[in-house]
């Protein structure tokens, strides 16, 4: 026998052996559910590997996972479903978890195309990366309440999703977590979470309105990019930091207001928000990063807090109707190029702290405003009280709010 054929003779050998090996991928099977043994438990497992699919089984309609099994004669408690065990089964429509079930694998569920709903049972700890991603019919999801961390991707693609609730126990919220989750209109966000992982929420363009719990410490890059229908965020007070991107192309935001504990706000944080007319950013942060409000053409009125030194490259360029920009930095913040407030430098009043005043007009780029006035006092916080004359809701204050108000006590 030549080298060759003996070579080949080995080869295919090795590649028989491999797939008597990883052809069936289960210890035993118990009325049509695949179990792989781990000493006195077991896991819910798929059925083998196949040509056409990695991970292969025939799952379908309602299955009801057992909370314990017996076989030969050794009774087993099921407390995983291991990953990818129900992955690509499209005939699968629903599915019962035990409380005996602590863990829940990567992809579990991904691809099941006719699942409706799923409940998450209070025994599961932790939901891995891509469990139910791309179950596209999906429209219901409880999460139980021991639940502390939600994986990369575990519902992203889930198109029919119209409402999550993340309960308190969860603490993370991973990358993707939620993306492309397109008729997704309502999250609500427990009170232990602590971080908003990047893209978690992108996408997600039904998504009227969220509110960053007070535990959340840093919110993602491109956390809610493209949540084009996103009308109203509430950013918590523990909230430090928030990335690249993370609001970037949310056209439908009237109003934001970066609270003192944010210290970083990332790169084009909020560019192309269409729609946004009113900013507050807070007395935390030094530096405006580049493009962060860029071609917010909605954009009136913008409050700079007191510890900016640092105003990034097209920060505030396109801002087209930009009429108000109060910056309470006693020292000039330094501008890094022409463009960070253009065009708004020949119409756009500027706001300074009255002691600054000759500082700000002798100040490069500041200088090319055509109107600065030394009016600007206190901390950013009484400033904030100034949309509060926004008495009817059109994101200006002007003689329409005043009108509102006569008419008001006219007709009390």
């Amino acid at each position: 026998m030549t080298r060759t054929n003996t070579i080949r003779t080995f080869l295919l050998s090795v590649l028989i052996l491999a797939g008597a090996v990883i052809t069936y991928a289960y210890d035993f099977a118990v009325d049509g559910i695949y179990y792989n043994i781990d000493g006195n438990n077991v896991a819910v497992t798929y059925k083998s590997y196949s040509n056409t699919s990695f991970y292969y089984s025939d799952y379908t309609g309602e299955v009801t996972i057992p909370a314990s099994v017996t076989y030969n004669a050794t009774t087993y408690s099921v407390t995983a479903i291991d990953q990818y065990a129900f992955s690509g089964c499209r005939e699968l429509t629903g599915i019962a978890i035990p409380n005996s079930v602590t863990s829940i694998g990567k992809g579990a569920f991904s691809g099941c195309k006719a699942l409706t709903s799923i409940t998450i049972p209070n025994s599961v700890t932790s939901i891995g990366s891509d469990t139910f991603s791309n179950c596209t019919s999906l429209t219901s999801v409880t999460i139980g309440n021991s639940v502390t961390s939600i994986g990369e991707g575990a519902f992203s693609g889930c198109k029919a999703l119209t409402s999550i609730i993340i309960p308190n126990s969860v603490t993370s919220i991973g990358s993707y977590a939620f993306s492309v989750c397109s008729s997704l209109t309502s999250v609500t966000i427990g009170e232990s979470v602590t971080t908003i992982g990047d893209n978690a929420f992108n996408g997600c363009e039904d998504l009227t309105s969220i509110t960053i719990p007070n535990s959340v410490t840093s919110i993602g890059n491109s956390a809610f990019i493209a949540c084009s229908g996103l009308t109203s965020v509430t950013i918590g007070n523990s909230v430090t930091s928030i990335g690249n991107s993370a609001f970037i192309f949310c056209t439908g935001l009237t109003q934001v207001i970066i609270p003192n504990s944010v210290t970083f706000l990332g790169n084009s944080a909020f560019y192309d928000c269409s729609g946004l007319m009113n900013v507050t950013i807070g007395n935390s942060i030094t530096a405006i990063s580049d493009n962060t409000f860029q071609n917010c053409t909605r954009l009136a009125n913008v409050i700079i807090g007191n510890s900016v030194t640092s105003i990034g490259n097209n920060a505030f360029n396109q801002c087209e109707i930009l009429s108000d920009v109060i910056c309470l930095a006693e020292t000039p913040p330094v501008i890094s190029d022409e463009y960070s407030f253009y065009p708004a430098y020949t119409f756009a009043t500027l706001h300074v702290p009255a002691q600054s005043l000759g500082l700000y007009k002798s100040t490069p780029y500041w200088i090319r405003f055509s109107n600065i006035v030394g009016d600007a006092t206190g901390d950013g916080s009484d400033d904030s009280d100034y949309m509060k004359c926004d008495t009817n809701g059109d994101g200006e204050v002007n003689i329409a709010d005043v009108n509102k108000v006569i008419d008001a006590i006219l007709n009390h």
